[in-house]
């Protein structure tokens, strides 16, 4: 099912609904859903909005403006999935920093300038770099600018690698403070190694070239993950979205000094609508294990699931023609419609 005409049903059937009880949760049914399709890129945020926006004109054309989700601007994805596209699409550039790989580097290099303590060093789809702590004695006054120092620093440190090349060091988000307790200036930041990210050197070394021990960091292998074109072995983003709405057993919203709250047996049908929409537009598979009651899980939507499953299925059925396949002993026999399905001898 398509996810906005899916979501425009929803609004349909509570406006039917509402003359006969409470907007507020089914208002709220239906912002749960629009929200679960923005934050899972189903539906993007301006068409979820003018669905709300439409059912809102059509619930005050009936006569209901003073209700919950109606005039008080709950009936909108702004609480929950307002921009969160446009800040995922706002540009790769944090994803950029995220670790491939980490190792602990604990090698400290004394230089004319600070000592140098490397932190950590890090791999990422932009290459290596190096977190480190720098000290030096506070001389007073106004210091040059923290990356000038740092630059000084990082050209009196070589660093190699186990194929013998070596690199350069370049400083980076370099930030600086004072400690007056201990009269001490600190720098701290990171360096970028100039080496080829898709290298895998197995360690770094890291000496000061005025002289004294070197450091060796070792630098495991990233972990393997399997790829390929096969269905993942983790579950599906709309499994993860049901799994953190499930356990939610209540929903308050309050305006102007007046709280309106859904108890559990609402919240449950708000949780079993959300789940039922995602199975009707393919997002959330029917086998998955959270569609099924188990021990410890909140009770009630499973059983509201099923009986919004079975009343959309009988709806269903009842706008085509049923074809099923008819078995009997010996496998197929034919296909029939459902007025050929009384005949005892058969099974389907």
């Amino acid at each position: 099912m398509n996810p906005e005409e899916c979501l425009r049903s929803l609004a349909a059937e509570a406006l039917q609904w509402a003359p006969h009880r409470p907007l507020f949760p089914e208002s709220l049914g239906v912002m749960a859903v629009a929200n679960a399709f923005v934050m899972l890129g189903l539906l993007p945020e301006p068409r979820a909005e003018a669905v709300l926006a439409d059912h809102k004109s059509a619930l005050e054309r009936e006569g209901f403006g003073n209700a919950w989700g109606v005039m008080k601007g709950e009936l909108t994805v702004r609480p929950g999935a307002h921009e969160y596209w446009q800040s995922r699409m706002a540009g790769p550039g944090g994803l950029r920093e995220v670790p491939l790989l980490v190792a602990v580097a604990g090698v400290c290099c004394p230089t004319p300038v600070a000592e140098v303590c490397f932190e950590w060093v890090t791999l990422t789809s932009t290459g290596w770099q190096l977190s480190f702590r720098a000290t030096a004695p506070d001389p007073g006054g106004n210091p040059p600018a923290p990356d000038v120092v740092m630059g000084r620093a990082m050209s009196q440190i070589s660093l190699t690698d186990d194929a013998g090349q070596s690199h350069d060091l370049r400083a980076e988000d370099v930030g600086w403070s004072r400690r007056l307790d201990r009269q001490e200036q600190e720098w701290r930041g990171h360096v970028l190694v100039a080496c080829d990210p898709a290298s895998r050197p197995a360690w770094f070394e890291l000496a000061p070239t005025i002289g004294g021990a070197s450091g060796r960091v070792a630098l495991p292998s990233p972990a393997r993950v399997a790829v390929g074109r096969s269905d993942p072995p983790w579950p599906t983003p709309a499994e993860c979205y049901l799994a953190a709405l499930a356990p939610v057993t209540t929903i308050s919203i309050g305006t102007s000094g007046t709280l309106a709250e859904a108890g559990p047996e609402e919240t449950a049908g708000i949780v079993a609508t959300v789940a039922d929409s995602l199975i009707a537009v393919g997002a959330l598979p029917v086998t998955s294990t959270l569609l099924r009651e188990f021990p410890g899980s909140v009770p009630g939507w499973h059983a509201q699931l099923a009986h919004r499953w079975g009343r959309r299925a009988k709806a269903t059925e009842q706008r085509a023609p049923v074809r099923r396949h008819i078995t009997g002993d010996y496998g197929p026999l034919m296909t029939q419609p459902e007025t050929a399905l009384s005949h005892s001898s058969w099974t389907i």
